[in-house]
């Protein structure tokens, strides 16, 4: 399998490189600067919009750690996902993005998403929830585009190791019996990478949490 990673020197990039490739996938780093770099691949020095059709055709999926991640940082037509889905449009491969809490229903009745409620909002805060929402709206009318999203839960710990305990579950959001909503950044990553070798396992929101 070969994989593009946008944003493959942001944190959690950094380490979805890493695990793809002990995992035995062949990984392209996609970044705008050589800085911070991991993994033994490829390298396309590129901005998002500057990417092409050719540069994106020899994949079979291509992996996005800076649209939501770092939604907060760019203007909504500057985000990568809005630049590399034309290219993915209709083609086989596949669009894996790392999404947000806030897209995630809050129970089983499915009648309000997280960022309905506003006890939530201590998360992330507000406006990047209505941000969220607009992205993953937007991507949703966009003609032929298929994708996969793999929503974090509550908190993420970014300091903590792996434990590669974890479970990949719907689109609402999990909790553990204890009232747990959480994962480390480690476990993410290595989340997006068995979601990567699932390639059964499909729907635009995927929840993951640790156990």
């Amino acid at each position: 399998m070969k994989v593009a990673v946008i944003g493959a020197n942001t944190p959690v990039g950094a380490r979805v490189v890493v695990e793809a490739e002990k995992a035995g996938i062949q990984v392209t780093s996609v970044v705008s600067t050589p800085a911070d770099l991991v993994g033994n691949g490829p390298i396309i020095i590129k901005e998002a919009h500057e990417l092409s059709h050719e540069d994106l055709s020899p994949f079979h999926a291509v992996v996005d750690a800076v649209t939501f991640p770092l939604m907060h940082t760019r203007a909504l037509p500057e985000l990568p996902v809005f630049y590399v889905a034309p290219h993915l449009a209709g083609s086989s491969c596949r669009y894996l993005g790392f999404g947000s809490c806030y897209l995630l229903y809050a129970d089983s009745s499915r009648t309000r998403r997280v960022m309905d409620c506003e006890d939530m909002f201590y998360v992330r805060g507000e406006l990047r929830a209505h941000k969220a929402l607009e992205i993953y709206e937007k991507m949703q009318h966009i003609a032929g585009f298929n994708f996969t999203l793999l929503c974090p839960p509550l908190t993420v710990s970014e300091d903590a190791y792996a434990t590669g305990s974890f479970a990949l579950t719907d689109d609402i959001l999990p909790m553990t019996e204890t009232g747990s909503s959480s994962i480390t950044l480690p476990d993410l990553a290595l989340a997006m990478v068995d979601l990567l070798k699932r390639q059964n396992l499909k729907g635009e929101l995927i929840a993951v949490h640790n156990l």
